[in-house]
């Protein structure tokens, strides 16, 4: 059976270009379990046996983390906890240039079906920073509480001046009151 820890904080790793792990960040430990730092040293393949980064092949590991990872994708994975348990997690990977040393950052996610309400909220928050579609999320009494820069980009409202208020800012004049009734009733 798989299982996903307690996800509090953001997993990160640091990888060498031989996929050795350089770095933990404490909430490893919350996908991990034990002691993180036996992690450092070791072959990222020890937690995580399917993500294809050997030792052997540095210049294939780049090639893979550009190609497979690009534009921020999450992947689904199936890793192994500090006592050989199956883990099931989602990863992403990025390749850092620092001091002229190739290095990849890897950070652990639970799979969005098993995350809680507050990560999905974050992850889809995240996602639709890059988004070209204008998204704007409100509570339920319709107050805008979030709005992506392709809405500023696209109404000309800044984000401060749309928070707290209802989409009725962006009424132009150009429909009926009945087009915003029904609009609302089906939303």
């Amino acid at each position: 059976m798989l299982k996903t820890g307690h996800h509090t904080g953001r997993a990160l790793l640091l990888l060498d270009e031989k996929g050795v792990i350089e770095y933990c960040s404490p909430a490893v430990a919350n996908f991990y379990g034990g002691n993180i730092q036996a992690l450092v040293g070791q072959p990222v393949i020890n937690l995580l046996p399917e993500l294809p980064i050997r030792a052997s092949t540095p210049g294939y590991n780049r090639a893979y983390v550009t190609d497979v990872f690009c534009d921020s994708q999450w992947l689904a994975f199936v890793g192994k906890d500090s006592e050989g348990g199956a883990l099931s997690l989602e990863v992403t990977l990025v390749v850092l240039r620092i001091n002229g040393r190739a290095l990849f950052l890897l950070e652990l996610g639970a799979p969005l079906i098993l995350a809680s309400a507050e990560e999905k909220l974050q992850r889809f928050q995240e996602g639709s920073e890059w988004s070209a579609d204008a998204i704007s999320i409100t509570n339920a009494q319709g107050f805008i509480e979030y709005v992506n820069p392709a809405f500023e980009d696209l109404t000309g409202y800044s984000k401060a001046e749309v928070l707290g208020r209802t989409h009725a800012i962006l009424k132009g004049g150009v429909h009926e009151p009945k087009f915003y009734a029904n609009l609302w009733a089906v939303l």
